[in-house]
């Protein structure tokens, strides 16, 4: 198993540990939020499987995680940082971003922000807007 860091109630998990036992606390967690109504098993392995991740984890199960993609030497997209509504404001997501500057902060880091509050954690950690970058996006095509 890999390195576990611990912060007060949260043990934070990292890519080379197993997950396997959080997939439903996952889950639950995106839907809660309002991010689609079910994620497979197969679909988080997948997922997380092909990406950087930070999970924060209590001894009831998984509160939050952070996803992005890096090459861990010039860039680094942050994909989301997600936690459990009933335990958001309570220091998770400032933790998971600590943990991911100090493994991924030599990079540049790219981030979108979907509402005020992702925006105003960002910017709480040295993030700022940059004027000159448009986002695209491509919807994924069934078929």
């Amino acid at each position: 198993m890999g390195e576990m860091h611990m912060h007060q109630d949260y043990a934070i998990l990292k890519r080379q540990d197993n997950i396997d036992a959080y997939f439903k606390d996952i889950e639950k967690i995106y839907v809660s939020n309002g991010w689609g109504s079910s994620y497979p098993e197969g679909l988080l392995r997948q997922m997380f499987s092909a990406s950087y991740y930070l999970l924060a984890t209590t001894t009831s199960g998984a509160v939050g995680f952070l996803r992005g993609f890096t090459d861990g030497a010039m860039v680094t997209h942050l994909s989301e940082i997600v936690v459990d509504p009933g335990l958001q404001r309570r220091g998770i997501g400032r933790l998971l971003m600590q943990k991911f500057l100090q493994d991924i902060g030599h990079t540049t880091i790219y981030a979108e922000a979907l509402n005020p509050q992702a925006a105003l954690l960002l910017e709480r950690h040295g993030f700022g807007e940059s004027r000159n970058l448009r986002v695209y996006s491509r919807t994924k095509t069934l078929g």
